[in-house]
């Protein structure tokens, strides 16, 4: 069942083309391990260790990146194994942050991010209504 296209959806679609043409993924090439993709997600959680103003645990990262307790926890895991996150142990709770090799991850993101909010978006135009007669 087809809907005929109304402004408010075409405006919403191309919000949303917007918002996907603006997604991070980006390839590091690390000298032993082979390469890493980060996606969004992925990609906000290392962003958000790198802001040094806040300690930063599991459940609160996980909470304030919108993602799930398990995926941030596996995440975490596996960046602890290629030397990006490092955490210490404080009873039940494990305060997380970024290594030297994180940061420098984390800032070469930074810079992608701004230099992909420098380059305009391209929107399509409004098709224009069709004369009644």
């Amino acid at each position: 069942m087809k809907v005929a296209p109304s402004s408010n959806l075409e405006q919403e679609k191309t919000e949303r083309n917007k918002k996907e043409a603006r997604h991070i993924v980006l390839v590091v090439k690390m000298a032993n391990e082979g390469m890493l993709i980060f996606r969004d997600k992925q990609a906000k959680l290392i962003l958000m260790l790198a802001d040094g103003s806040k300690e930063w645990y599991l459940s609160s990262l996980a909470k304030s990146a919108a993602v799930t307790y398990i995926h941030t926890s596996r995440f975490v895991g596996r960046c602890e194994k290629l030397g990006i996150i490092d955490s210490e142990r404080h009873g039940k709770i494990k305060r997380i942050f970024l290594t030297e090799k994180g940061k420098s991850i984390a800032q070469e993101m930074q810079s992608i991010i701004k230099r992909m909010n420098e380059v305009p978006v391209a929107v399509e135009p409004k098709p224009q209504p069709k004369p009644l007669l």
